[in-house]
């Protein structure tokens, strides 16, 4: 789903892929990625990256699985708190985006 004009995931999205591992939505004009994503239970690697991404929804951190998120190149300006329960996140990349700072519950990761 990479390299399209795809300004938004249906939120029916998580219910339907329920079963993938890999999640490629990178260069896209995606500005919110839906609270539905919380049943992606098995996803293990997300690539956003390059999309207008603001925030992430606080559902996020029910990707127990999630050992990559690649969120670079996006216009994030601050990360919830629910990150922090990604215990199994080997690689985070939020490089390029507009966070002034990190957060203190970063490193509980």
């Amino acid at each position: 789903m990479s390299s399209n004009m795809l300004t938004q995931m249906p939120p029916s999205f998580g219910r339907t892929f329920n079963a993938l591992h890999i999640l490629d939505i990178s260069n896209n004009q995606i500005a919110a990625l839906p609270e539905e994503i919380s049943h992606l239970h098995n996803l293990r690697e997300l690539y956003a990256n390059h999309n207008a991404l603001v925030s992430l929804p606080i559902t996020m951190g029910s990707l127990r699985n999630l050992e990559i998120l690649e969120l670079s190149e996006n216009y994030i300006i601050t990360l919830d708190i629910s990150i922090s329960r990604l215990e199994k996140l080997r690689m985070l990349n939020i490089s390029d985006n507009r966070l002034a700072s990190l957060p203190p519950y970063l490193g509980l990761l």
